[in-house]
């Protein structure tokens, strides 16, 4: 994953040599080892040569509800949203879509987060609500009157914001 972040130069191959040997270590001198997926478990375990069993999978990502709204659930749900978040806006706009990011103060969130502030005036009906840690990097930016940097959320604001983006 770094190598493919990190232009390649000499400083990268010293960084990246640095990873492998703090990896190696982690893997091979720790009682156990949390891996993110089966098969990252599996090339750890390779790779290291350490038991397949010495791993533990705790899955990283999202739960999904078991229904889900349909679009014209959503689409009444997105309406009443902006109707109430226009209405305690000092400026309000006519917003018709809701674009919900969720990130964390990680490099390819940045890069989304700049995408995001590039493509917003190109698109001034769509509300992109921007969510998480990331949003710090950009607090002393000017930013299109559509994109709104919330911070942190609860998992129901998470939920609720779901329930609610067109995208």
């Amino acid at each position: 994953l770094k190598a493919t972040a990190l232009p390649e130069s000499t400083v990268r191959d010293a960084l990246l040599a640095n990873v492998v040997e703090i990896e190696r270590s982690a893997v091979t001198e720790s009682a156990a080892v949390v891996a993110c997926s089966q098969a990252d478990a599996a090339e750890l375990s390779r790779r290291y040569d350490r038991n397949l069993a010495s791993f533990e999978v705790v899955p990283n990502g999202t739960v999904t509800r078991p229904t889900i709204a349909t679009a014209g659930q959503r689409a009444a749900a997105t309406r009443d949203w902006l109707e109430r978040y226009g209405a305690g806006s000092s400026n309000p706009h006519d917003f018709e879509h809701v674009a919900v990011f969720f990130g964390s103060w990680h490099p390819p969130n940045l890069d989304a987060a700049e995408l995001i502030i590039e493509i917003a005036p190109e698109v001034p009906n769509v509300l992109f609500l921007s969510c998480g840690r990331h949003g710090d990097a950009f607090a002393t930016r000017v930013t299109p009157d559509n994109v709104v940097f919330t911070g942190n959320v609860s998992i129901g604001a998470k939920d609720r914001l779901l329930d609610v983006a067109t995208v």
